[in-house]
């Protein structure tokens, strides 16, 4: 009896994994028209290029954007 009860605890959590793997793919899909925006528009701003590196003006943006969050907030980085 007790074997039966732990192939079922397996079976079910398995069938948890299949349903929280299905509604993560779910999630990922509604995200991804806002992501190939944002890639657009990182491309036509050339802080990445057609490969999707990211190019020196892309890094100094971070770099400048991450220094005033920083100040706003009273932290340096």
């Amino acid at each position: 009896m007790q074997q039966y009860q732990l192939v079922h605890k397996e079976k079910m959590l398995l069938a948890s994994i299949a349903s929280l793997k299905l509604a993560l793919s779910d999630q990922n899909l509604e995200l991804l028209p806002d992501y190939e925006q944002r890639i657009g528009v990182l491309k036509e701003l050339k802080f990445i290029d057609e490969n999707q590196t990211v190019q020196l003006k892309g890094r100094v943006a971070c770099e400048v954007r991450t220094f005033f969050s920083g100040q706003g907030t009273g932290g340096h980085t």
